[in-house]
């Protein structure tokens, strides 16, 4: 907050804005311009308080290319107040490494799988509560806190959202991998529908957890199981004031869009269509500015990166014609129509008609994939989380706000260059020496440059 790189340039309260004089069409672009800046900020104690909304994100990586022994589990921390396209420099230092989680290294056969699970669940919210709890108290009572500018201002931390990928997302809110949504109560076997149920309330999965901790085992696991959730003794967000844990989880494009749904449906395109012949039309399209050009097609391609999945979605529908049957090209146009709509940096009441629309159109055609043999059923989480990115668009701003390709691109400076650094041998020590040392020089920079 104090950063003098940020003077000038930091949001310390909500704003709603709209396209027209009449204010019927709204717009929605950075966190403040969503809906929970505002009921946050009329949840304050008193008058006055700024609300510092806490951006969270943890992601396990792999500090080796071809040894996949060595890893580590960093959580970052950024905050709302800061514009998204600073918050999205890693150069600017916007995000910051919070620390790393324990990794518990388990024997195999030691303990049940369940147990092992269990107690690895147990341990990330325990670590997580020791990161976190330095933030409890202000998030209730305020704590002065002096800007950029040299303001002082009551600030409460709350948390607004956490940053992650559909297995982290099950973690953090104890909900059991595969079983459920994460933001709202429906379960694997209506993931394939249009729509969703209620969202999940912090209360009620708290109560529950509560109310299992006395009951006998089998009849405490029978519970959990009913209920989908994991049995965590004391999730670290309980006492977080304000915090409400279903709903600060977001949207991911990376994960769910690109690598998710979008990878999905270029498979289920290529098991239909004759590859050699797709792959001879991809090979002849001209080259472009500012679009990947596939030499030897794409039907060969392993490890696709985003960005390569992002250039076979801008060239794939024209080179389908007559290779599919038609519904297929329409459920895809549908499907890609939403991908990108939902990586629109400014979003309007009536763009996000459009999104929900693309998606419905996608649901209404997407059975030929059943008719052609490629897909038995569409019971998957990611399909099911499009359902909510409109509400997470009206509640925290575009999805740039809060996009899990920011925490990837953070890996490579605070991770895989830290473990450079060391001998790799108890190599997390030495991480976190030459991390805080690099940390010093910058901020000696930072205070030269002031």
């Amino acid at each position: 907050l104090a950063d003098p790189a940020f003077a000038g340039q930091l949001h310390f309260r909500p704003v709603r804005f709209y396209a027209d004089k009449n204010r019927h069409t709204r717009l929605y672009s950075e966190l403040r311009s969503g809906d929970w800046w505002w009921e946050t900020q009329l949840k304050l104690p008193g008058k006055g308080g700024t609300v510092i909304p806490i951006i969270l994100s943890s992601d396990k990586t792999q500090l080796t290319t071809y040894n996949g022994q060595q890893s580590c589990y960093p959580v970052y921390l950024t905050i709302g107040n800061i514009p998204k396209h600073l918050r999205r420099q890693p150069s600017v230092r916007a995000q910051r490494l919070l620390g790393y989680l324990p990794i518990p290294k388990i024997e195999e056969g030691a303990v049940s799988e369940d147990r092992a699970r269990k107690i690895r669940a147990r341990l990330f919210h325990e670590a997580m509560r020791i990161i976190c709890e330095p933030m409890f108290t202000p998030a209730s009572d305020g704590v002065q806190l002096t800007d950029s500018e040299g303001v002082v201002r009551k600030c409460f931390p709350i948390l607004a959202a956490y940053v992650a990928d559909y297995p982290e997302q099950c973690l953090v809110t104890c909900l059991r991998y595969g079983q459920g949504c994460p933001n709202c109560e429906t379960l694997v076997d209506d993931f394939d529908s249009n729509g969703c149920s209620d969202l999940r309330k912090q209360e009620d999965t708290l109560q529950t957890i509560r109310d299992v901790s006395e009951m006998p085992a089998k009849e405490k696991r029978r519970t959990l199981q009913d209920a989908g959730l994991n049995d965590i003794v004391d999730p670290f967000w309980a006492d977080w004031p304000l915090a409400n844990i279903h709903c600060a989880i977001t949207s991911d494009v990376l994960h769910q869009l690109v690598q998710g749904v979008g990878k999905h449906l270029v498979e289920w395109l290529l098991d239909i269509a004759p590859t050699r012949e797709l792959d001879a039309r991809i090979q002849r399209l001209p080259n472009a500015h500012g679009l990947r050009h596939f030499k030897d097609g794409i039907s060969n391609l392993s490890n696709v990166t985003g960005g390569e999945h992002r250039a076979i979605f801008a060239q794939l529908i024209a080179c389908l014609d007559g290779l599919v049957p038609s519904d297929a090209i329409r459920a895809a146009s549908a499907l890609f129509d939403f991908i990108y709509m939902a990586q629109y940096e400014c979003h309007s009441t009536a763009t996000l008609e459009n999104l929900k629309s693309a998606l419905t159109r996608f649901h209404s055609l997407k059975d030929v994939f059943s008719k052609e043999g490629v897909r038995a059923d569409f019971k998957l989480p990611k399909l099911h989380a499009c359902q909510h990115y409109v509400h997470s668009i009206t509640r925290f701003g575009t999805t740039d706000n809060y996009n899990t390709e920011a925490t990837e691109r953070l890996h490579i400076d605070l991770a895989k260059h830290a473990y450079r650094a060391t001998n790799k041998r108890e190599y997390v020590r030495q991480m976190c020496r030459w991390l805080e040392r690099r940390e010093a020089i910058l901020w000696f920079r930072t205070y030269l440059a002031w």
